[in-house]
């Protein structure tokens, strides 16, 4: 029978809670056999759910395939057989995808992103862990990574999840961002809001949260400090 801790089959459970779906509504969705799924979660049926699947159920449901899976050996492997040389991945990248454990643990976690209108998270340089640096990454000297609290980014994001961010990857509509802002004094670290880019125009930006939906959420420039895209898993891993 499949091991109940299984992360790839986890990850399908947490799909299901958070968008409320059954196996069989998301199977379909994602062009999978819902037999198939209903089995592997109900231990009828062995072996973990491969990576083409993954990225499948992550497509159609808007939730990340969490870090931890993505850089595990069996992913590592199956990488391999099918890794892509999209134009915004790293030559590193494209020319081969490294072991785990060749993968420097040393992308730095900067504290932790609120996600509700009233941000409160200032990134002030604290460091408080350090992650493995995605292949896509390997040249990119000031990428980080931060951990996301609060729930108004629901389903596409949960409190805990990780999500990485370059300083110099472009933002357009419908990017998930981080938008930093100002502090109260000079020197001083603002709050952080993780959200959805709805538009920009000369002064502001138009944010789009959804728990509970809100599409109006508006931040003038001169309270915006840097904006940074959160990067996906293919711009991460070559998928």
């Amino acid at each position: 029978m499949t091991d109940k801790s299984d992360p790839t089959i986890n990850y399908v459970r947490t799909i299901l809670a958070r968008t409320g779906l059954t196996a069989t509504e998301l199977a379909r969705k994602a062009g999978l056999s819902p037999s198939t799924l209903n089995k592997k979660l109900s231990g009828a049926e062995a072996a973990s759910l491969s990576l083409r699947t993954l990225m499948k159920l992550s497509e159609v449901s808007g939730i990340p395939v969490p870090a931890s899976i993505l850089v595990s050996e069996q992913m590592e492997r199956e990488a391999r057989h099918i890794l892509q040389m999209p134009p915004n991945i790293d030559m590193a990248a494209r020319n081969h995808l490294p072991p785990t454990q060749d993968m420097s643990k040393d992308i730095p976690v900067m504290g932790s992103v609120i996600g509700g209108v009233g941000g409160d998270f200032s990134m002030n340089g604290d460091i408080v862990d350090r992650v493995r640096r995605p292949p896509a990454l390997a040249n990119a000297s000031d990428a980080f990574a931060v951990f996301v609290t609060g729930d108004s980014m629901e389903p596409r994001y949960e409190a805990g999840d990780l999500v990485f961010l370059h300083p110099h990857r472009p933002v357009g509509p419908g990017d998930d961002v981080v938008v930093e802002c100002f502090g109260d004094h000079d020197g001083e670290g603002g709050p952080c809001y993780l959200k959805r880019l709805v538009r920009r125009s000369a002064d502001k930006v138009q944010l789009r949260q959804f728990n509970p939906p809100d599409d109006e959420i508006v931040i003038p420039y001169t309270r915006i400090r840097r904006i940074y895209r959160v990067l996906r898993p293919n711009e991460l891993y070559g998928f």
